[in-house]
């Protein structure tokens, strides 16, 4: 979160807290997901990992959706930045 308000100061991100504690047994940085594909997850993929039950894959998919809304908004703000940002 210090990165994103370094770089968009005016841009009020709250992240969302951390995974649930019942999620804690799973090897998500096992899995070696990027970001892409995290943010593609579905019930079918948190299956294909063994996230079984549906009480589990509703949380992870909870957070999933914060998360593209996170980068829904950081896309949205970084387009309306003047072309020579950054430059």
């Amino acid at each position: 979160q210090k990165v994103l308000n370094l770089c968009f100061p005016e841009l009020s991100l709250t992240l969302p807290p951390g995974l649930d504690d019942s999620l804690q047994d799973y090897p998500f940085e096992d899995w070696q997901l990027p970001g892409k594909k995290l943010l593609q997850l579905c019930p079918q993929s948190l299956e294909a990992l063994a996230v079984r039950s549906l009480g589990h894959q509703e949380l992870i998919l909870g957070g999933v959706e914060q998360l593209q809304a996170l980068v829904s908004e950081c896309w949205s703000h970084w387009l309306q930045l003047p072309p020579t940002w950054g430059v």
